[in-house]
């Protein structure tokens, strides 16, 4: 995972060809030390002022939320846990929530109207679970496991058939496969239980693209060598703002994020990120990805009563 634990920012200044001057901010970073990361930061600011003042154009990027795919994951890390097979990295995202990181356990985001254009993403995974989650199949493991089993949901349109048969195939096609299903506030998350994956391998991301992930989503976690899900609901469902200030915080910076976040813990607390409504598939669970079900469900709240998903 490209997650450093020291990040410190740079600035240096330099003239453009016409004799103006400027400044630039560039973020060093490094698993090592403060140290290291500074001689990270200061080689990144030479080149680029070195660029500039040549009159070189800078490649426009224009990143799609808070994603960033070329650097490193510019987050404080909360917690790190090194399991036998598996890695497990809490950060705090660019407007304040926890994340769950891991390099090994598979968290995604299911696109369903990319197999089903303009349908109703909810409505489908409804569907899904009624037919899929309450036969006498899923009944039976479901006894033998523990796992909580999903309730009659009604749902009888067209459009939820069609999903119901794209996913029934899918886990008849693949035997093996187990997932664990959330609901979101805007969709839905899987977690897939039966086995580890390498984020940047061929068969990871051919397996993603089958079962409709969000394309960016992929693709970060490829460069990004993770599964990333995050665990706090977003402010702004809460009725509250976004920070304004980012980590890495210099002085006062962090006195500021702490009020912000004393408040936002107190506003998140009627929330929660998602909510866990069964399993499907294979029932055969890992220990490290048990430790890591029992982490997310109790950091995201997914196993709460009466709480508005956010």
């Amino acid at each position: 995972m490209k997650i450093p634990k020291f990040w410190i920012r740079v600035k240096q200044t330099g003239k453009f060809p016409d004799g103006k001057s400027f400044e630039i901010l560039q973020y060093g970073c490094s698993d090592e030390s403060l140290e290291r990361a500074r001689e990270d930061g200061e080689q990144r600011a030479t080149e680029l002022v070195e660029k500039l003042s040549k009159g070189n154009r800078l490649r426009s990027f224009s990143p799609r939320g808070d994603y960033a795919l070329a650097r490193p994951i510019r987050e404080e890390i909360i917690s790190n846990n090194s399991l036998h097979n598996a890695r497990i990295v809490i950060t705090r995202n660019a407007y304040g929530a926890k994340v769950l990181n891991t390099d090994r356990i598979m968290f995604i985001d299911v696109d369903l109207a990319r197999h089903f254009p303009g349908f109703d993403l909810l409505t489908h995974l409804v569907a899904f679970f009624k037919k899929i989650m309450m036969d006498d199949v899923a009944r039976a493991r479901t006894a033998r496991t523990g796992q909580k089993q999903v309730p009659t949901l009604a749902t009888n349109s067209e459009q939820e058939r069609k999903v119901v048969n794209y996913l029934e195939s899918y886990c008849k096609r693949n035997p093996e496969f187990g997932v664990r299903i959330y609901r979101t506030k805007a969709g839905m998350r899987l977690l897939v239980t039966h086995t580890f994956f390498v984020p940047e391998a061929k068969d990871t991301q051919n397996l993603m693209d089958e079962l409709g992930v969000d394309p960016l989503y992929a693709h970060i976690c490829q460069t990004q060598q993770c599964f990333r899900a995050r665990l706090d609901p977003k402010p702004w469902r809460c009725g509250y703002k976004r920070p304004k200030v980012r980590y890495p915080y210099e002085k006062q910076e962090e006195e500021i994020f702490k009020i912000w976040l004393a408040e936002y813990e107190s506003k998140k607390a009627n929330f929660r990120t998602c909510e866990y409504l069964g399993a499907l598939g294979n029932c055969k669970i890992p220990n490290e990805i048990s430790t890591c079900i029992c982490l997310h469900d109790e950091e995201s709240g997914a196993l709460g009563l009466n709480l508005k998903l956010a």
